[in-house]
């Protein structure tokens, strides 16, 4: 938080030596949460042609004759199958769950590279450091977002079990061979709504970390006028 005395807004020098060292206003909550969507984007996007995919490699391999007597042709053409589908999965699921948080974090840290941030910091690992982290108010906020988080995702899987309790019912008397689907799309629902709630909730986390950056650098009279000084 700022320093008692701090009223005024921090000047552009201020700014750029804070993010020099590395601060800058950024929300790990607004990056993970893209990586959900980016993930359910590829889902809603390739869903459907993995799943036939996978199915009409299953069918191919089941009705093949030949698995009492596997022969290196075979064997290469099932390995062949099985890369393909990999391939066909990972390519677009990796663009997606990498892409989207990473074009996110850019653009709050706008291309910033920070090697002291990168490098791995054991004395965060130290029990004193973690209570002074943790017992300040900032760490009290922090971790009363992380319960409301917990209790709003329950209360969204608890109220959409109720309201879709009958088709989890209608479940038990599908075919088994449209079971996988409905199950699927009941399933994929309550994702969208746990992605829709976590990305509203990291959108708040945002705008929280916005704040506390500014009230960071926020400046006294005395480090105005020193900064006036020196131009």
């Amino acid at each position: 938080m700022n320093h008692s005395g701090s009223m005024h807004p921090a000047t552009p020098r201020r700014r750029q030596r804070a993010r020099m060292e590395g601060h800058v206003a950024k929300s790990a909550d607004l990056t993970s949460a893209m990586a959900i969507v980016g993930g359910l984007a590829s889902i809603l996007l390739f869903g459907r042609k993995w799943w036939n995919a996978s199915m009409l490699i299953m069918q191919n391999w089941l009705e093949n004759s030949t698995w009492s007597n596997l022969s290196i042709d075979t064997i290469q053409e099932i390995t062949n199958d099985a890369l393909n589908l990999i391939a066909l999965i990972l390519v677009p699921s990796t663009i997606f769950l990498i892409g989207f948080p990473l074009i996110v974090h850019l653009l709050q840290t706008r291309f910033l590279l920070h090697l002291p941030s990168v490098l791995p910091n054991f004395s965060r690992l130290s029990l004193t450091r973690w209570m002074q982290h943790t017992w300040t108010r900032e760490g009290f906020v922090r971790m009363a977002f992380g319960l409301g988080k917990l209790f709003i995702l329950m209360g969204i899987a608890v109220w959409f079990f109720a309201k879709r309790g009958s088709d989890l019912v209608a479940l038990a008397r599908l075919p088994l061979q449209n079971l996988a689907s409905s199950l699927g799309n009941l399933l994929l629902q309550l994702t969208v709504e746990f992605t829709v709630a976590l990305v509203v909730l990291a959108a708040f986390d945002f705008f929280y970390q916005r704040r506390i950056y500014e009230d960071q650098l926020m400046m006294t009279t005395e480090e105005i006028r020193e900064e006036s000084k020196m131009r």
